[in-house]
């Protein structure tokens, strides 16, 4: 028998498919990776004082899913996604602090912010949710330095590891590991989850909130691209196809 919360995560992923066919198209394999991730950060941060980005942009289906599930969006609006000149679009708008484009950008805003709470002492979070290809990215690598030169003990990044990116595996268009140890050699707290576990990651979420450490922390989540759907799992060209007809039909019944 399924848990609660596997069938919690179930229906999100169901949601996400008719979310991305009414649209007629989305980064579904994406989405997939990270909703453990998001229904575990939802149930520790504080809504109404801490500031979540979602980096990894297009993967916004997964974070439509999940506040709706959780009542904090309307249905008729997301319903809407991806829709000519709505808010909802691919990458995201409501729910989040910011809406991003290109990768990147995101770990450099939550510095900012986890930095001006920390001036105006603020007793907040930040948590950014960031894509293993987005380590290939400057940016985040200098805003990493930033927030460890600071002692952002305020700034948690949840490091999205499933081994993917756009066109191919992380470690053969470019090797990322050992990427724990590159944080650590930062200056940052390393911590390492099973990504689809929410009890593990609701776990390592609450301990950061106790504020053991003086430093940032990365928690490292080991997840797969596409989870719940077996022949879109760990399949790079999956990555921004849409799923019609036959395939549409077999994912529902996988993820059901």
């Amino acid at each position: 028998m399924k848990s609660r919360k596997t069938t919690e995560a179930s229906k999100v992923r169901e949601r996400i498919l008719e979310l991305c066919e009414g649209a007629g198209g989305g980064h579904v394999t994406s989405a997939f990776s990270i909703v453990e991730i998001l229904l575990s950060l939802y149930a520790v941060m504080d809504r109404n004082r801490d500031r979540f980005i979602l980096s990894e942009g297009h993967a916004a289906p997964a974070l439509y899913a999940v506040m709706e599930s959780l009542g904090l969006l309307d249905t008729d609006w997301v319903k809407k996604f991806n829709s000519v000149g709505d808010t909802f679009a691919v990458f995201p708008n409501p729910g989040v602090t910011m809406s991003v484009g290109s990768l990147g950008h995101g770990l450099g805003v939550g510095t900012g912010l986890a930095l001006s709470m920390k001036l105006k002492r603020v007793n907040s979070m930040v948590w950014v949710l960031v894509s293993d290809g987005e380590c290939y990215e400057g940016s985040t690598w200098e805003a990493a330095a930033v927030a460890a030169h600071h002692s952002l003990n305020n700034l948690v990044v949840l490091l999205n590891r499933n081994g993917l990116c756009a066109t191919d595996f992380t470690e053969n268009a470019c090797r990322l590991e050992p990427l724990a140890c590159k944080w650590k050699a930062w200056g940052w707290d390393v911590r390492e989850a099973d990504g689809h576990n929410q009890e593990e990651l609701v776990r390592e979420m609450e301990r950061v909130r106790c504020r053991y450490s003086h430093k940032p922390t990365v928690i490292v989540c080991r997840t797969i691209k596409g989870k719940g759907v077996d022949f879109i799992s760990n399949e790079p060209l999956w990555h921004s196809r849409a799923l019609t007809g036959r395939a549409l039909e077999k994912a529902m019944e996988e993820v059901r």
